[in-house]
């Protein structure tokens, strides 16, 4: 076993250990490179969905949040100028 190889057998280790135990078990260095790179690339695509998925999160809560800020400014319009609550309710 060369060094190359044990590094490549160590680093496919410690990537498999974020999703748990792997049951396929490379038996030379080009299957070792192979699952070391499939490994990396579904982290790398599980990671924009996750990415992609908070984004769109991000910007339903900011556009509530606006939504909300402007109901509010509304209302302290409303009351600094006297608007009757028979309008207010109507807007």
């Amino acid at each position: 076993v060369t060094v190359t190889y044990g590094y490549f057998t160590a680093l496919h280790w410690s990537i498999t250990q974020f999703h748990g135990n792997v049951d396929l078990n490379p038996y030379n260095m080009r299957e070792r490179i192979f699952a070391v790179f499939v490994v990396l690339f579904g982290m790398l695509v599980f990671s924009s969905c996750v990415s992609t998925v908070t984004n769109m999160m991000l910007q339903v809560r900011n556009t509530y949040k606006q939504k909300n800020l402007q109901r509010q400014r509304l209302r302290e319009y409303f009351l600094q100028h006297q608007v009757s609550a028979e309008l207010t309710v109507v807007v």
